[in-house]
């Protein structure tokens, strides 16, 4: 039986609070936690705000922007055009004549990450638009009459407000859309397939195939030739209960531990999944018609009419959004955008920000920074009603940061049996040792922990060219399977953003999620960031 680590009081550490005017829905957690009315910098102020960076995304931004509105694009990811190299779409079936996939793929029929994040940091440059990368969209705002007026997002600057009349909502999973109440068919518990994909490896899992195209893994120290990986394709089906963030995030650890084998050279960043539900509308989406059999009612609900769903969780078939193509989204992309814009110029902008919120626990607090965008100098600000975040989890040990010392910290906490969850931005783990591609060690001590991570490296390579060198997927993937294999949890493309306060000790922390914002309790907690975000929220 494992000792559990004593969890003694911590020092004060993180974040002031937030304010934000939203509906959260039930099922993102039952106990939640009350933040107090703040005064935020508006960083943007525009007729449109569109949260999502997919290819429909950008489309809808152009389209908006060539109707003569305003409009600004933000992503929770490092760069544009999630959609397609998150999970590796990188093939083209048919050749498009669309002109923004044109620029994507030209001619070809598979295109590169580069092509793709270029080709659309382009298109919204040529148009115009604002745009900004790694910004969570929080929640939406409300104005005194109960119509949008915009949103709140939050990066590493702290949180902003972007002024709008109207939101569209291209996240993966209508993260906002959800949190401001606009009516969604019932989630149904029950059986869901996952998707994940993977370059190289060998012996592969029950419902993998093919996916159609190979990497090149080049000529280097470690590989004495240029090498085809095959990429695959797997197909994998979970019960969900819940169908929360946690849940979801719990799952994922099981497909990649599933996925993993000798060979792995790289893997998709996300799932790609659907929870079953979508816009309640009267004009269900279940076939193919072309774009003039459209209607807004597809995207938006007379309820919120301020608010489009471009996405998934559009009222399309479940079944039916699955075929659809790159090409025919893309163009349902330019609709919704010509749509939002129509819709801005009816509606008038607001200047007060008001919270619908749910009955909340007052005896903690939100602790944040909020400083403005540094590319934003302008000092108006606005005051904001606080909302009600919802508890997503509760641990002894909460490790903010997988990096270098992160993802070791919270082995070690899980080894010594503490429940234990690291949050973690991007899709691996492992920081500058990883995905910085640094594979080398320089200076140092090379023993104890670390000769125990070389020692599993070690062991995917051929003694003879052993260098010293580590493949970037191995190591990343060692320790994250070995923190699951201890017991605790891992949450990739979450970001800490706040401190969890109790007078001025730190009970937890608040991380925007794929799924929005909320809170995680916790005895201990510990910044792995690099930049010290949490004491310094705190």
């Amino acid at each position: 039986m494992q000792k559990r680590v004593a969890m003694s009081r911590i020092a004060k550490l993180l974040l002031l609070s937030l304010t934000i005017p939203l509906v959260m829905q039930p099922a993102f957690g039952e106990e939640r936690i009350q933040e107090a009315t703040k005064r935020l910098q508006i960083a943007y102020d525009v007729d449109v705000v569109i949260a999502g960076g997919s290819v429909p995304a950008v489309a809808a931004a152009v389209s908006i922007a060539e109707k003569g509105h305003s409009v600004f694009l933000l992503t929770d990811r490092p760069y544009l055009g999630e959609d397609v190299c998150m999970h590796l779409a990188y093939l083209m079936p048919e050749e498009t004549e669309d002109p923004l996939l044109k620029e994507l793929w030209g001619r070809e029929t598979k295109t590169t990450p580069m092509q793709v994040k270029r080709g659309l940091d382009q298109a919204l440059l040529d148009s115009e638009v604002e745009f900004l990368t790694g910004c969570y969209p929080a929640e939406v705002l409300l104005g005194k009459n109960g119509r949008v007026s915009g949103i709140t997002i939050v990066n590493r600057s702290g949180r902003q407000i972007v002024k709008s009349k109207v939101v569209v909502d291209a996240t993966e999973h209508a993260a906002l859309a959800r949190h401001a109440g606009v009516p969604l068919t019932q989630f149904e518990p029950g059986e869901r397939s996952f998707t994940f994909m993977s370059v190289g490896g060998k012996k592969h899992v029950p419902n993998t195939e093919k996916a159609g195209f190979q990497f090149v893994r080049r000529k280097g120290k470690k590989h004495k030739s240029e090498t085809p990986l095959e990429v695959y394709k797997t197909g994998l089906n979970y019960p969900v209960k819940m169908g929360d963030w946690s849940e979801i995030a719990k799952i994922e650890q099981s497909v990649r531990n599933a996925v993993f084998r000798e060979g792995v050279a790289e893997t998709s960043e996300s799932l790609e999944y659907h929870l079953g539900t979508h816009l309640k509308s009267d004009a269900l989406v279940t076939t193919w018609a072309g774009l003039d059999k459209l209607v807004p009612e597809n995207f938006s609900h007379r309820s919120h009419p301020g608010i489009f769903v471009l996405g998934r969780y559009a009222a399309w078939d479940e079944t039916f959004y699955a075929g659809l193509s790159l090409e025919a989204k893309t163009a349902v992309g330019r609709q919704v955008g010509e749509w939002a814009a129509a819709r801005a110029s009816k509606l008038k902008g607001s200047t007060t920000f008001r919270a619908q919120t749910l009955t909340a626990n007052a005896s903690l607090s939100v602790s944040e920074k909020l400083n403005q965008l540094r590319t934003r100098p302008d000092p108006v600000s606005a005051e904001v009603e606080g909302v009600s975040l919802p508890v997503l989890g509760t641990y002894e040990v909460v490790v903010v940061g997988g990096g270098t010392a992160g993802a070791p910290a919270a082995l070690a906490a899980a080894e010594q049996g503490a429940k234990t969850l690291v949050v973690e931005y991007l899709d691996e783990l492992g920081g500058v040792g990883t995905a910085g591609l640094i594979t080398k060690y320089w200076f140092g001590r090379q023993h104890g922990f670390t000769e125990r991570v070389d020692e599993a490296v070690r062991n995917v390579f051929d003694p003879k060219i052993w260098s010293g060198d580590w493949e970037v997927y191995e190591k990343s993937d060692w320790l994250r399977r070995s923190i699951v294999e201890a017991g605790g949890d891992v949450w990739y493309r979450s970001f800490g953003c706040g401190a969890l306060m109790d007078g001025n000790v730190v009970k937890g922390i608040v991380v925007a999620t794929p799924f929005g914002r909320g809170v995680v309790k916790a005895r201990v907690v510990i910044d792995g960031t690099g930049n010290s975000v949490i004491p310094a929220h705190a």
